[in-house]
């Protein structure tokens, strides 16, 4: 069967899981995988409610390593996110930096990443082009992610914290059309969007710290504040 699962939860844990939802062991639904791959994939893309573009003819072409899984399919994973879910329930708790402690909704992130979305489709992005998020990994960040993939883009996340010369590589190697960055880190560390310029960043988003002003910024760069507005 390969190499063992990376994680395997407790036995009392194991009804909360989308195995153990399907009734099923681990060997036996491997084995269902393999011996009827028609009715598994169906059973597990509406359990796992992944929302397809068009659904498939068939859902497995040929047999062992010439077999062709899911062919043709398309679909948006961020969409599938949104999908069949209370739009009231809680997605995310998070803090600004000396902030108190905010929640979005399901409702509130999917308007915000459609937001985003049309910015860039507005900005001219489209199917299939790479938007690099070079910032913290906060509640922003996340709303960014979903939104370029909402769009169809492809998000490169890169961390904050990287070299000019370490983002001049990830540049060259993702070859973002897009990026989106922020203009400084809490506690006065590394400024992400003076190291990308420095780095040759194509067209960016920059995002302020807090409250913060931003610094000038090159010909064809905005705040996020303006590219909202667009």
């Amino acid at each position: 069967l390969g190499p063992p699962p990376t994680w395997i939860p407790a036995p009392a844990d194991l009804p909360l899981t989308n195995v153990g939802r399907a009734g099923l062991t681990w060997g036996e639904l491997h084995a269902a995988s393999i011996e009827q791959p028609e009715a598994f994939w169906r059973d597990m893309l509406e359990r796992l409610q992944i929302l397809l573009a068009l659904v498939p003819k068939d859902f497995v072409l040929g047999q062992g390593e010439q077999a062709r899984w899911l062919p043709d399919v398309t679909l948006n994973i961020a969409s599938s996110c949104f999908q069949n879910r209370d739009p009231s329930a809680l997605a995310v708790v998070h803090q600004r930096p000396g902030g108190r402690i905010c929640r979005m909704t399901v409702q509130e992130l999917h308007e915000r990443a459609d937001l985003v979305a049309r910015c860039l489709r507005e900005r001219g992005l489209r199917p299939g082009a790479v938007v690099s998020l070079h910032l913290p990994l906060s509640a922003e960040a996340a709303v960014l992610c979903l939104g370029a993939v909402l769009a169809g883009c492809t998000a490169a996340l890169m961390s904050e914290e990287l070299t000019p010369a370490q983002l001049q590589a990830r540049f060259r190697l993702a070859a973002p059309e897009l990026l989106i960055t922020q203009d400084a880190l809490a506690q006065g560390r590394a400024r992400p969007y003076e190291r990308a310029v420095e780095a040759g960043a194509p067209p960016a988003i920059v995002l302020p710290l807090g409250e913060e002003p931003l610094p000038p910024l090159r010909p064809g760069d905005c705040s996020y504040g303006d590219f909202l507005a667009t």
